[in-house]
């Protein structure tokens, strides 16, 4: 999240991290993981979030890795860049705004989306339910940088490396969206689907 923007519905914040509780009951989550959170209830942020997955010409993924801050304990976890939708941007925009500010990359039109999930998950103290849509993007290979991390993004301990498919089905840590690899492996083979996919 850039100075000045305050609504955490559209702060930028990794994604849903290993252990994350279901909802319980309407508009709340229980049972938060770690001591701190025992017990309590949190309201949920409905939150709109758009992904640029960044595969180079190798068929390599460009994946982001971060854990929860509020947690010492918490597990580390991959996952694609992007983040919250901003009011009066269009979801393109968004995906091509946060790959630039997270691994900078300069993206031109991302095409279609490509998969489509809804996950509820909590981050940081807080609960989201966040639906979130996926472009593909063939690139040249470039050294991710981001341009200013944000606070949060530094105590999460972000950080980017590419990953060959078959090393991503091996990985031992989670990776966010599950099946990766095969997705961009069908994503290969086939092209963009006719419709966006609804993922888990």
């Amino acid at each position: 999240m850039r100075a000045g923007q305050a609504n955490s519905a559209n702060k930028r914040i990794p994604g849903p991290a290993p252990g994350s509780p279901v909802v319980a009951g309407v508009g709340a989550v229980a049972g938060l993981a770690g001591p701190h959170y025992r017990g309590r209830v949190t309201p949920i942020t409905p939150r709109k979030a758009a992904r640029a997955v960044l595969v180079d010409r190798e068929g390599d993924v460009l994946l982001l890795c971060g854990r929860d801050p509020s947690s010492p304990a918490a597990t580390l976890f991959w996952f694609t860049p992007g983040g919250g939708i901003e009011p009066g941007e269009s979801a393109e925009d968004a995906a091509r705004r946060e790959a630039r500010e997270e691994v900078g990359a300069q993206l031109g039109a991302l095409g279609p989306v490509v998969w489509h999930r809804t996950v509820e998950f909590v981050f940081d103290g807080a609960a989201y339910s966040q639906h979130e849509v996926f472009y593909v993007v063939e690139v040249d290979r470039f050294q991710p940088r981001p341009l200013c991390p944000t606070e949060l993004e530094v105590r999460s301990g972000m950080r980017a490396a590419w990953w060959r498919l078959a090393e991503l089905e091996r990985a031992t840590a989670p990776v966010h969206p599950g099946r990766l690899a095969q997705l961009l492996g069908d994503w290969r083979r086939y092209g963009p689907p006719a419709q966006p996919i609804r993922i888990d």
